[in-house]
Parts: C-alpha cells; sequence; structure tokens
C-alpha cells in the first residue's frame, strides 16, 4: 500500500549516510532541512527513506572499498514509487 505522501512526490531525497567498515550503518541525515520542515508530504517521504536506509542495515559495501563508503551522499529517487 503506498501512502498518499508518497505518491504526491516525484524527486530526489539526498541523504547523508555514515556506515562502519562492516556496512552497519551509524547515522542517515536528510540534507535538505528546508524542504523537510516546510512540506509535509517531502518529510514523510524523506522519513521513509531514512528508514528504507537503516532498514537495509549492513549495507553491501563495495570489497575493497569500504573505507570510501564510511561517509557518503545518497540520492533516494522517489519516483519508482509510483510503479507499485
Amino acid at each position: 500500500n503506498v501512502s498518499y505522501a508518497a505518491s504526491e512526490l516525484n524527486i530526489i531525497i539526498t541523504l547523508k549516510i555514515s556506515a562502519n567498515l562492516d556496512g552497519t550503518v551509524r547515522s542517515v541525515n536528510i540534507i535538505d532541512e528546508g524542504s523537510y520542515n516546510k512540506n509535509k508530504f517531502y518529510r514523510a517521504a524523506a522519513d521513509a527513506a531514512r528508514r528504507a536506509v537503516l532498514d537495509s542495515s549492513p549495507l553491501p559495501l563495495p570489497k575493497g572499498k569500504e573505507k570510501q563508503f564510511q561517509n557518503f551522499i545518497f540520492d533516494f529517487n522517489t519516483s519508482f514509487i509510483n510503479d507499485y
């Protein structure tokens, strides 16, 4: 069941992710605080994106490149939601 808020968006939510070398997620921060605070649909989708990353922990980091992914930016694209 797709939430009403998610179906209203077709945007990119930029997240800053910190992970341990084993892929365990330490933190996920939503970058666009302005949209997060002003737009309830953005907030709902951003919270869902954040939960999705946390629920995916540990992340499958590329072998030999774990250090490069200790802190990284991830663009979560909500456009796939309308395909369900």
